[in-house]
C-alpha cells in the first residue's frame, strides 16, 4: 500500500497537566503517514481522486489549535480518529512531538498506529 505523508506540521495548543501549560499555548509537531492507493489519482490527475494533504493539514491544524487536552495521548488519539473517520485512508501512523516539554530534551511525544476499524 502506498503512503501519503505530512511531516512536521506545527500548530500551537493548550496541552499539558501543569498550571502554566493550561494558560499559554505551546507548539506541537505532527507527522502523519496515511495508507492510500495512489494509482487512480496518478492516472486521472484529479485532486478529487487523491488524499488531499492540504485539506488534512488544515483540518488537523485547526483541531490542534482549538483543543485543550492534558495529555499528548488524548490529542494524538483525537487526531487519528478525526482523520480516519473523515478522509479516505484505512490506516495511519501519527507521531506527535511536544518540543518544549522537557528543558534538556529536543522533544517528547508518542507514535501511534490506528486503523479505521478502531473507530467503528
Amino acid at each position: 500500500m502506498d503512503k501519503v505523508f505530512i511531516r512536521n506540521l506545527t500548530a500551537d495548543a493548550i496541552i499539558g497537566i501543569y498550571d502554566f501549560e493550561r494558560v499559554k499555548k505551546q507548539p506541537v509537531i505532527i507527522t502523519l503517514e496515511m495508507a492510500f492507493d495512489n494509482k487512480k489519482p496518478a492516472s486521472t490527475e484529479d485532486i478529487l481522486d487523491a488524499l488531499d494533504y492540504e485539506k488534512i493539514s488544515n483540518s488537523v491544524k485547526g483541531l490542534i489549535e482549538t483543543s485543550s487536552f492534558q495529555l499528548v495521548e488524548t490529542l494524538a488519539e483525537t487526531i487519528a480518529k478525526h482523520i480516519l473517520t473523515t478522509y479516505r485512508t484505512e490506516k495511519l501512523t501519527l507521531e506527535l512531538n511536544k518540543p518544549e516539554a522537557i528543558a534538556f530534551a529536543d522533544s517528547v511525544g508518542i507514535v501511534i498506529t490506528r486503523e479505521r476499524s478502531d473507530y467503528l
